[in-house]
């Protein structure tokens, strides 16, 4: 009935014959659970029953709701665009997705999800990290940490961590509330640092 009406069908066999009835004959090996067609120009059974050749599948080839990402060397005017809506682009190696009105990288940050870690950041970019004992391996020179268990700020030279700050980067001035009692010692005042002129007036010295 099959072949009267010009149509052929699929037939199951345990063993592949050594040649096919006519060319484009499909049949099933149930021995490998695979199709096969026969190719009377190569004469021998192929597996490539679809005959998909090399640039043969283009956007057309897509069903609906199914894009491919397109390769441009330049993105296409969105007026009226209608081809694939994400397109990767050569010149600077980024994905673009139309929206409908203009090409666009970003992701709106409602829509990231997971955590960065320092790892994700560019070796000229990096997050103040939260360490509870300051690392001892994979440092370099800027990294910087927040140090629990004293709440500093640590940063690394290079060579070691340090939290101190230089005099020379300090501004402002100094108000008597910032000075704790009785912390200014005679040991800590330079010898003749104290002269009459910076002794506020109404203040006196005692005179031993």
């Amino acid at each position: 009935m099959f072949s009267e009406a010009g149509a052929y069908g699929i037939e199951p066999v345990a063993t592949l014959p050594e040649t096919g009835d006519f060319d484009g004959q499909i049949k099933y090996d149930t021995t490998l659970n695979k199709l096969y067609r026969w190719d009377g120009t190569a004469a021998e059974w192929s597996d490539d029953i679809f005959s998909i050749t090399s640039g043969s599948v283009d956007e057309a080839s897509f069903a609906s709701g199914i894009e491919p990402v397109k390769v441009v060397a330049e993105l296409p005017n969105p007026s009226g665009y209608t081809g694939a809506k994400i397109v990767f682009l050569t010149t600077d190696n980024k994905l673009y997705r139309y929206d409908g009105a203009s090409w666009v990288t970003g992701i709106a940050a409602a829509d990231i999800d997971g955590t960065l870690s320092s790892s994700n950041f560019a070796q000229d970019l990096r997050p103040v990290e939260i360490v509870s004992a300051l690392p001892s391996s994979g440092n370099f020179q800027g990294r910087v940490v927040v140090l629990t268990t004293d709440s500093k700020l640590y940063r690394y030279t290079g060579t070691s961590w340090t939290a101190a700050v230089p005099t020379d980067d300090l501004s402002g001035t100094i108000s008597a509330g910032q000075i704790a009692a009785n912390a200014i010692t005679a040991g800590k005042i330079a010898a003749d640092a104290v002269t009459a002129g910076t002794i506020a007036s109404g203040v006196e010295i005692p005179m031993h």
